[in-house]
């Protein structure tokens, strides 16, 4: 969900803030092959939060292993905005014989907001509203805009910038 350039088939590339990929798959554990190396995701499986991923020369990711063997959804959501960088996501590696599956459902709405550091969640991890600004600190998760959404059960897109106005 948001804002993805998808013309390349084999990868989609994303940069702005809260964007995300949403899945269900079967087995015991999950790889995400990302290339990135700037960036900070939030990881949920089972709507459990299991990481805070900073992503680096990497682009294989080990998002969650030891789990039941059934059916699991996972979610890995943009932190951070578009001036730290963009991302590539290349695919999930799943166990082997294992596959993707169809989501139980996809939400009826959708939510776009444009906005400023805000609706980015700059700095809403900081200690303090004097802290400098540092890409750990920043959350579009935890953002107004996102929090609606989320509360409206709807699927939301980000489209925001730091210190640039409409």
């Amino acid at each position: 969900s948001g804002r993805f350039d998808i013309s390349d088939p084999k990868k989609a590339i994303f940069d702005w803030p809260g964007v995300y990929i949403k899945a269900k798959f079967e087995g015991t554990s999950c790889t995400l092959r990302l290339k990135d190396g700037n960036n900070f995701y939030n990881i949920r499986v089972d709507d459990q939060s299991v990481q805070v991923l900073k992503t680096d020369t990497a682009t294989i990711y080990i998002i969650a292993e030891g789990l039941e063997d059934t059916a699991h959804t996972i979610l890995i959501e943009k932190r951070t905005e578009s001036n730290i960088g963009s991302g590539e996501f290349l695919g999930f590696i799943l166990d082997e014989g294992k596959s993707l599956l169809q989501l139980d459902s996809i939400p009826e709405r959708r939510i776009e907001f444009i906005g400023n550091s805000i609706t980015c969640g700059y700095g809403v991890e900081g200690k303090s509203a004097e802290e400098s600004f540092k890409p750990e600190t920043e959350n579009a998760a935890l953002s107004y805009a996102s929090l609606i959404s989320k509360s409206l059960n709807a699927d939301y897109s980000l489209v925001a910038f730091s210190v640039k106005g409409v």
